[in-house]
């Protein structure tokens, strides 16, 4: 299957083993499990694009996660009605800048060297949305709008990304943990 055909393919086409069982049936054992595993992956990726937001066309979703004194900042990217991916970002903090000025500070530096979608979702307002709003428009060189949804299908891509940044976090805390227990046993 190529890639066209998996995203464009129905789920019982894409779990149709029927090259997977060819290839067992002639004894070409290691390339029937290559396409059972390859299958699998195509079903994954396929149930994650399930999910995929109806009346959000373009658009990245910044979520700020807080805990202890560190951040984590989640960013989703959304283009054509698909999810393009995440990634995760741990801005370095004093401990005493508000959600408002970390998530400002952030949108202004990632957006420094990309041009922004249409849309910008984030989970915490901004001190002056209009402002920067007003910024990225300029960078884009046409309307970016900025907002801090709170209900319907945006607010759940925001909840969504929280839910990211907060798992994220507590991942990289736990490592951290366990790493400086192991430099102590040294």
């Amino acid at each position: 299957l190529t890639a066209r055909e998996v995203m464009h393919a129905a789920p019982r086409t894409i779990r149709d083993d029927a090259l997977a069982a060819e290839a067992a049936q002639a004894m070409e054992y290691e390339r029937a499990a290559a396409l059972r595993d390859r299958i699998k992956a195509l079903t994954a990726v396929q149930s994650v694009q399930a999910i995929n937001p109806k009346r959000v066309a373009e658009a990245d979703v910044i979520a700020l996660y807080l805990d202890g004194g560190q951040a984590c900042v989640q960013v989703f990217f959304i283009r054509g009605n698909q999810s393009w991916g995440n990634r995760d970002f741990y801005p370095r903090t004093g401990g005493s800048e508000s959600p408002a000025e970390i998530m400002q500070a952030f949108v202004a530096q990632f957006y420094d060297d990309k041009v922004p979608p249409r849309l910008v979702l984030l989970s915490h307002p901004v001190e002056d949305m209009d402002l920067l709003a007003g910024l990225l428009s300029e960078r884009a060189g046409r309307r970016v709008a900025m907002g801090v949804p709170q209900r319907g299908e945006k607010a759940e891509l925001v909840e969504n990304a929280l839910r990211n940044a907060r798992e994220s976090l507590s991942r990289r805390m736990s490592e951290s943990a366990a790493q400086h227990k192991l430099l102590e046993g040294l």
